[in-house]
């Protein structure tokens, strides 16, 4: 749509930001994020990141977030 335009608002809570690799994600993720940003980074490529050995990588660090969670 011609001149239509999304502002996206701040989200107020945390972020877990998982990336294929070092990034500097975080930082462009932070005007909308009011929370605390945490960022795991996985050792793959991003179209390998919902792989079997990347999730391997993945599992215990959202098992922690989510056991967190229920506390």
């Amino acid at each position: 749509m011609v001149g239509w335009r999304f502002t996206p608002s701040v989200f107020g809570g945390d972020l877990l930001l998982c990336t294929a690799g070092p990034s500097g994600l975080a930082d462009q993720w932070r005007p909308y994020i009011g929370g605390h940003i945490t960022t795991h980074e996985v050792a793959t490529t991003h179209h390998r990141m919902m792989r079997t050995p990347a999730l391997r990588q993945l599992d215990p660090v959202l098992a922690a977030v989510l056991a967190d969670l229920d506390r």
